[in-house]
């Protein structure tokens, strides 16, 4: 018997009267629990098996699974359970967790980013909602080793952010190098447009791109330094630093100005959310 902290990830049901969970756990990493007469109206364990709670169970190993005895709901999302939106958002991170995950191999970083991005995004309006829910997908590929490379090219190493129009110039002997930077007006480089490989897992400068791959995609300075900030920032920022508007002016959160790193602060636009969104999905499908 062993008393362990939990987070549902699946449940399913179990012959006729039974379900499976599938849980993370804090100490056993990823398992399946019986429940028997889960299915039942009186029975003492039903409560156990609803989502979006972190739990304390106790369990006792069996031949396949091991088996729920009893124990205590700590924490309840009651906001994610009443949101359609928020239960569409949490229930695809935690079918990613279930799937990337593999079977008793148990990571704290794991459980604890898990459980406090149901924290977080129970206390989050729909916008910031979004935001969390890749926020946490981008920071959970990380420490499955999946972090991308936002800061240098793959390809060439040089910081892309930083990186001026440069030329490419064949020399007398037929070698490639690379020019220094040509001057504009007022003696301004320009900064050519990166470009996001999900397939490769990171950003591809404009030099190093490759017009004849199609998994290279275009992103602006802002989406780039977007991705950085889901990355590196904390859940809580998000509730506390967001201001998304839309094409017409409106602001969309009460909030004032999202730091971006490096940058002053700016505006959020929802397609630049979409295009976030989009970017990780395709990241995401390179990896399961």
């Amino acid at each position: 018997m062993i008393k362990i902290k939990a987070i549902i990830l699946n449940i399913r049901d179990w012959r006729e009267a039974d379900r499976i969970l599938t849980l993370y756990t804090e100490k056993q990493g990823k398992i399946e629990a019986l429940v028997r007469g889960a299915k039942k109206i009186k029975s003492k364990l039903v409560g156990f098996c609803q989502p979006f709670c972190i739990l304390d169970l106790f369990l006792a190993r069996g031949r396949n699974f091991y088996h729920l005895t009893g124990g205590e709901i700590i924490r309840q999302f009651k906001e994610i359970a009443g949101s359609y939106q928020k239960i569409i958002l949490v229930s695809r991170c935690l079918c990613f967790v279930d799937k990337l995950v593999k079977t008793e191999k148990p990571d704290s970083k794991i459980f604890l980013l898990t459980a406090k991005f149901l924290e977080r995004i129970e206390k989050a309006n729909l916008i910031q909602a979004e935001i969390i829910s890749q926020a946490f997908l981008i920071k959970f590929l990380s420490f499955l080793g999946y972090r991308p490379e936002l800061k240098k090219c793959l390809v060439c190493g040089q910081e892309v952010c930083s990186q001026k129009d440069y030329s490419a110039v064949s020399d007398s002997d037929g070698h490639i190098r690379i020019s220094r930077p040509r001057r504009y007006v007022g003696g301004a480089s320009a900064i050519r447009m990166p470009y996001f490989n999900p397939k490769k897992g990171g950003v591809i400068c404009s030099l190093c791109h490759q017009s004849s791959d199609s998994a290279e995609i275009e992103i602006s300075k802002q989406i780039l330094n977007l991705l950085e900030n889901l990355l590196y920032q904390e859940f809580s920022f998000w509730l506390t630093s967001l201001e998304v508007h839309s094409a017409d002016g409106r602001t969309a959160s009460r909030k004032a100005g999202l730091l971006l790193t490096g940058l002053k602060p700016t505006k959020i636009r929802p397609e630049e959310v979409q295009k976030v969104s989009f970017l990780i999905e395709k990241f995401l499908e390179w990896r399961m």
